[in-house]
């Protein structure tokens, strides 16, 4: 049950929003497979009741959190009945407290019927999106911290196809901070974190040599002589290590 009205003051809603915060992306691997969806449908089900059980002002220091969390559900999550729930969380949301940030752009494109073609979640409809100056960050770091090395290879794929297009939209931070962090799990002892980096790292490459050779001026602009150095070690340093195998 919610806290509710004079006894639920901010510190006692502190505590259930990390939480919910943190079972919207919660996916554990088992074998072959995950588990989890049942618990992130059943916090979109909580952010859902969020926005029946408390007015928009008892909310408002959670917006921001919550709001991209379930964004990041909606369209990043690997199954169908999680990323429709966020949506549906996000709309209610949207409808009963009108806090969210550019709540009904965002639910236009991001509906419950959108949302159901994976690959138009991760390469289209999240483009939109990170338009939106307060989901492009959470987005590129929710991908580079939990889908780039997804045990699933076609969400590792997805991902990294997906980080191509949100380059475009914060070039600078994919240079200085995501470049830095891809590298690195490169030469990480798990397959599927190196095989996710790799294509990470090519795809961001290309979208941003792109978007420098657009705008006229060179690569290195962008990619600085470490990055470069970094990107041109990656075989050298995994045939040293011997993680081909």
């Amino acid at each position: 049950m919610l806290p509710q009205g004079p006894s639920s003051p901010l510190c006692l809603l502190c505590p259930v929003v990390a939480v919910i915060l943190k079972a919207l992306t919660y996916e554990e691997k088992r074998g072959a497979s995950s588990v989890g969806a049942n618990v992130r449908d059943a916090a979109c089900y909580v952010c859902w009741a969020f926005a029946r059980a408390y007015e928009p002002q008892e909310l408002k220091p959670f917006v921001a959190a919550i709001s991209s969390t379930l964004v990041i559900a909606a369209v990043f999550d690997r199954s169908v009945n999680c990323r429709r729930a966020a949506s549906a969380a996000f709309q209610e949301n949207v409808g009963r407290q009108g806090t969210f940030p550019h709540g009904i752009e965002v639910l236009t494109t991001a509906d419950y019927y959108a949302v159901g073609n994976r690959s138009n979640c991760f390469l289209v409809i999240s483009m939109f999106i990170a338009g939106f100056p307060e989901y492009t960050q959470p987005m590129i770091d929710h991908l580079v911290t939990m889908k780039i090395n997804h045990w699933d290879g076609v969400i590792r794929e997805l991902s990294a196809k997906a980080l191509h297009n949100l380059a475009q939209r914060a070039p600078e931070y994919s240079a200085t901070h995501v470049f830095p962090r891809l590298l690195s799990m490169t030469q990480s002892p798990d397959l599927h974190t190196r095989h996710g980096a790799v294509l990470a790292c090519a795809e961001v490459t290309r979208s941003l040599c792109g978007l420098a050779v657009q705008e006229g001026r060179p690569a290195t602009d962008l990619l600085d002589e470490r990055t470069v150095q970094g990107l041109k070690q990656i075989h050298q340093q995994l045939y040293d290590r011997q993680l081909y195998r």
